[in-house]
């Protein structure tokens, strides 16, 4: 008799097989998370051979997914859905590549429709000036800000990639810098502002010296005061500090400037698939999702393209009312 393809032996080994394949710690613990809901759905229909998992129980999964109360004492959204029902299906494609399952119950499962929407969390090129116009640059705190939010704007960097970011990363002569097991972790190179270049100079040699607390030291670009790593809490609070005090009424985040690097790149005419090469992505739809088009730059186009338009464009127009006939 075959060995019992038991679930928990089997996400074992499937999660060492992500690690070898070098995926990031972070990631291979979001696949165990949402794994282990299959896993739970399991032991309720009292399954304990995965050779048992049929069309039929995906589909019971499915459902149970939809109906399921996530520990915010609420219903899993649409994408949560999407994002567990993915990881099953990578989990069973592994069993059939390492030839352990013969068919792949997940193979004809519809997974839910995402709709996307349009985000307003971004930033507008003024709301940008305004934003980093309003960091106080006489202190060093505030000047470290600025340095920081600079780059930010400059590269595109992810939150998690800032803050991981070390001094020997940069290279001042040739305006690069180096982004080292960022996502997915892969290494890239981004290219400096001269803008972001001048900030980062004159922090490093005049004001991180003073902003780091008596007697610490780290090799880090950004670390908090004693020299530690800066956590994501810490960088979103600056950010809604300084978005308040620039008076707008928005909720933005780290993010909101790397999708604003994104649409403004895209406004003056850069090729989308540079912008993704900036932003360090595999698939040029991820970097769509990104972007969002400004209403200058589609009414631009909208007006340079439209037939009607480029025809008529300089006709004059003129409204002449029908005078009516008298009556004879």
């Amino acid at each position: 008799m075959d060995k019992i393809l038991k679930m928990r032996e089997m996400l074992n080994d499937y999660l060492f097989d992500l690690k070898r394949k070098e995926y990031a710690q972070k990631t291979i613990v979001s696949y165990e998370d949402e794994l282990e809901m299959f896993e739970r759905f399991l032991i309720h229909k009292d399954i304990e051979d995965l050779r048992e998992v049929d069309k039929i129980l995906m589909n019971q999964f499915k459902d149970y997914l939809y109906n399921q109360i996530s520990q915010f004492k609420k219903k899993y959204s649409i994408k949560s859905q999407f994002s567990i029902l993915c990881r099953v299906k990578g989990f069973f494609n592994y069993l059939i590549e390492e030839e352990l399952l013969n068919k792949n119950p997940t193979k004809s499962l519809r997974l839910p429709r995402i709709e996307y929407k349009i985000s307003r969390s971004f930033f507008t090129r003024n709301e940008m000036d305004d934003f980093l116009n309003a960091i106080d640059t006489s202190t060093v705190y505030g000047f470290q800000d600025r340095s920081m939010f600079e780059l930010l704007y400059s590269t595109g960097l992810r939150m998690n990639e800032l803050a991981e970011l070390k001094i020997e990363h940069i290279n001042f002569e040739d305006n690069l810098l180096t982004v080292v097991g960022g996502k997915g972790n892969k290494d890239r190179v981004c290219v400096l502002t001269e803008v972001a270049k001048r900030y980062l100079e004159i922090y490093i040699e005049e004001v991180r010296p003073r902003y780091l607390y008596l007697g610490c030291d780290s090799d880090r670009l950004f670390p908090s005061p004693n020299g530690i790593k800066i956590d994501g809490k810490h960088i979103q609070g600056k950010i809604a500090r300084y978005v308040k005090l620039a008076g707008m009424d928005k909720y933005l985040t780290c993010h909101s400037i790397r999708r604003s690097f994104a649409t403004h790149l895209l406004d003056e005419g850069i090729d989308v698939r540079f912008i993704g090469e900036l932003l360090g992505h595999v698939s040029i739809n991820t970097t769509l999702r990104y972007l969002k088009l400004s209403a200058k730059s589609l009414r631009d186009v909208l007006i340079e393209h439209h037939p009607r338009e480029k025809k008529l464009a300089d006709t004059e127009i003129s409204f002449k009312r029908k005078r009516k006939r008298k009556a004879s």
